[in-house]
């Protein structure tokens, strides 16, 4: 049995070898870990690659791009080049916890190896010096329901999928069916490419999360973490990607309640990406709850709006 571990990387060295190490755990599989390297110079050197492999059931395969592929393009990439019979997507600035693979697979094995399963975790939010936020990390598995209540098997699996309880990295995936499903290209997924996955993934596919009650990986804030950034535009693709799939007219009532919860959120967005028409069109528009533009939060929109559209 052998398992992929796909990493992309850019100019991200310190953090990338903390994210190789991470990958490395006693256990009698084979692993491949491939790592598409995106940085204007190597990220590391064949020195650096030898000293990364301390067992005997690993490989490393390392790509730099002279080229940028970009996100999108160089984790579809890494998927086509895997070889293994499960896959994992680890971000470059993130890692495993000192179990969290291998609790993955242990429950592959209680389950005798589905290929119709996406196995998944809690994570840890840790800080650019690998220092956890219990409180964040509380906050954000107790927000995306990761607890005892969800073990196993879930129940509502579109559901589950659309409120995103499945994290973006560190999930268990068939090789064949994620080398079937890819990473699809920024014009049509944009930021969201994760999520993009695990909505086709369970939509198209019909593949069911699984989730176990354990941590599996370290999400990492930092002052550069791609979540921080401006012009980050995943909560925007995430609704074109929700319209493109029916979402709103398919399961009304979910869909209004994700954008109740996150209505901030892309209205923010829209302004930080001068998408002032959509802005416009959106806070005017009935999923922009009516009576929340009276509150304090909605008049301060409007004000923004108001100065935007007037520059």
């Amino acid at each position: 049995m052998k398992i992929s571990i796909c990493i992309p990387t850019y100019n991200r060295r310190e953090f990338l070898e903390k994210a190789i190490l991470s990958c490395f755990f006693e256990s009698n599989y084979q692993f491949e870990i491939l790592i598409g390297d995106d940085s204007t110079i190597p990220s590391l050197s064949q020195k650096d690659l030898q000293s990364f492999l301390p067992q005997k059931n690993y490989e490393i395969k390392y790509f730099h791009h002279k080229k940028a592929l970009k996100q999108n393009k160089n984790v579809d990439f890494l998927i086509k080049q895997t070889t293994g019979d499960y896959c994992v997507i680890m971000h470059d600035d993130d890692s495993f916890t000192s179990e969290g693979l291998i609790c993955l697979l242990k429950k592959l094995e209680e389950l005798n190896f589905p290929n119709n399963l996406i196995l998944y975790g809690k994570q840890k939010i840790i800080d650019q010096n690998d220092i956890e936020n219990k409180n964040a990390t509380d906050n954000l598995n107790l927000s995306y329901q990761r607890s005892v209540t969800f073990v196993g098997l879930q129940t509502d699996n579109i559901k589950a999928t659309l409120l995103q309880r499945c994290p973006s990295n560190g999930f268990l995936i068939s090789g064949a069916q994620l080398r079937k499903l890819g990473y699809r290209d920024y014009e049509t997924a944009g930021d969201a490419c994760d999520i993009d996955l695990i909505i086709r993934a369970t939509i198209l596919y019909d593949l069911k999360l699984y989730f176990v009650n354990e941590f599996v990986s370290n999400y990492r804030i930092s002052k550069d973490s791609i979540s921080k950034l401006s012009n980050n535009n995943a909560i925007v693709f995430k609704y074109k990607i929700l319209d493109e799939f029916g979402i709103n007219k398919k399961y009304p009532s979910l869909h209004k309640k994700i954008l109740t919860d996150e209505y901030i959120l892309l209205f923010g967005s829209y302004l930080n990406l001068k998408k002032y028409k959509e802005a416009k069109e959106f806070y005017f528009s009935k999923q922009y709850p009516f009576y929340k533009r009276f509150t304090p939060r909605g008049i301060y929109h409007l004000i923004k709006l108001g100065q935007v559209i007037l520059k």
